[in-house]
């Protein structure tokens, strides 16, 4: 937890509040706000102002209680938990399925801040629960959309995940921050002392000259975000596929979101894969995951005959889409290499963009299948990848017995290996001597 405090006021609140309600009414018309208590309260209050339409009734506000950050101080909950573990101190009542009924509803939660993501992620789940058991207590099936309202947004690794149909549509923040530890006036002692340390550090950021840091990457002369969707469409499969090899968010994309183990988003990256062979998934996760990208690929084969074509289609075009998004090889390292563990197996991998497909790998798998992938795919899927990339890949499994840890080490080195191959060097040189890599 950062130690640097942020103050804000009820007027930089309200004026937030203010601002993003447009935002929320244009893509979402909440019908009902349940506030996260206790920080949760007087932002959805604030809001419901701004969200009221004319000639529409207020939107009504119910409050849950969570405890993640208070010092609980009860039995089975030691001190090293705090922050970590969520805790109901307050919920919906549900008696009466007509006062309380989310169901077939655009519900809005609303809380102060979004640091670990914790709290959020459990609010989501738990009232998705709540939305089921409802549902089938009214023998109605409408569908409800949860939506989500942050005062601030920290920009830091979260703990926990949101769904990524949530993140990239209702997810709604008044301000990203960094990760300061933020004062909310709800919570001071002297309320005219912590206003004017608000204003004052409003105040000052106004006066500041702006930064004038390094361009980052996405600055730097010549930058094309490294991006691309493609299709590829067969008698044996259909496959969608899109890449951010920067990460954050996706090229917009018309695909659906998968809810599989496959899917993880967050501030940093959105990864979604449904091929229809479960460990295959898991792979071009953990590939995309530790290589930085972010990634959306599904997939509909002839998988009732085999796992083949699937496997071996996938892996041409996440290589064909991989080639397309990197562009000229140009102002990259080129070369990359990566160890990656899991438990007792150890793999290594060495890349060379050179425009030079090749690969090379020794895995030395012992069983005929992993889940529903065959392991003779998996050399295989390699290769195909490297072919469609433009790469010369070299993959080896340096020891290992379980054949699982063999091959998911060997995607993580090859993940490893591959963010450093086409990290930027801040220049636009093409690092070949003879000038030219075609």
């Amino acid at each position: 937890m950062a130690d640097t405090k942020t103050y804000v006021s009820y007027d930089q609140i309200h004026e937030l509040c203010q601002q993003t309600a447009k935002d929320i009414l244009e893509k979402f018309r909440p019908d009902l706000m349940v506030a996260i208590g206790g920080g949760g309260f007087i932002p959805a209050r604030m809001l419901r102002t701004f969200l009221k339409r004319e000639g529409s009734k207020n939107i009504p506000i119910q409050a849950i209680g969570l405890s993640l950050y208070e010092d609980m101080n009860v039995a089975g909950h030691e001190e090293d938990m705090i922050g970590k573990e969520v805790v109901r101190t307050q919920w919906l009542d549900f008696s009466s399925l007509h006062g309380t009924n989310l169901v077939g509803k655009r519900v809005l939660i609303v809380d102060e801040v979004d640091d670990t993501r914790t709290t959020l992620h459990y609010a989501v789940r738990e009232l998705q629960k709540d939305v089921t058991e409802q549902a089938k207590k009214l023998g109605v099936a409408d569908e409800t959309k949860f939506g989500i309202f942050v005062v601030h947004n920290k920009n830091k690794e979260k703990r926990a995940e949101l769904p990524e149909e949530l993140m990239r549509e209702r997810y709604f923040a008044g301000e990203h921050v960094g990760d300061a530890w933020i004062c909310y006036p709800w919570e001071a002692m002297e309320i005219r002392d912590h206003t004017k340390k608000a204003d004052a550090r409003q105040v000052a950021a106004a006066a500041a000259p702006a930064p004038t840091p390094a361009p980052a990457p996405a600055q730097a002369e010549g930058f094309v975000k490294r991006e691309c969707t493609l299709t590829r469409d067969t008698n044996e499969t259909k496959i969608k596929v899109a890449l951010s090899l920067d990460g954050g968010s996706l090229p917009s994309f018309d695909g659906a979101a998968n809810t599989e183990h496959a899917t993880q988003v967050t501030g940093a990256q959105s990864i979604s894969v449904n091929t229809g062979i479960g460990f295959l998934d898991h792979m071009y996760h953990a590939l995309a995951k530790h290589g930085g990208w972010s990634l959306f690929i599904e997939a509909h084969g002839d998988i009732h005959i085999d796992d083949h074509h699937t496997a071996e289609d996938t892996a041409l075009a996440l290589g064909a889409a991989f080639k397309k998004a990197l562009g000229p090889i140009k102002g990259v390292r080129r070369f990359g290499s990566g160890f990656a563990p899991l438990d007792e197996a150890l793999s290594r991998a060495v890349v060379d963009l050179s425009n030079r497909p090749y690969c090379v790998t020794d895995l030395n798998l012992r069983r005929e299948k992993v889940g529903a992938l065959s392991c003779e795919m998996v050399p295989h899927v390699l290769e195909s990848f490297a072919l469609a990339a433009g790469v010369t890949m070299h993959v080896d499994c340096l020891r290992g017995e379980n054949d699982h840890h063999r091959i998911e080490s060997a995607f993580k080195a090859l993940a490893v290996a591959i963010k450093e191959a086409i990290s930027r060097t801040g220049g636009n040189d093409i690092p070949s001597t003879k000038g030219v890599l075609s």
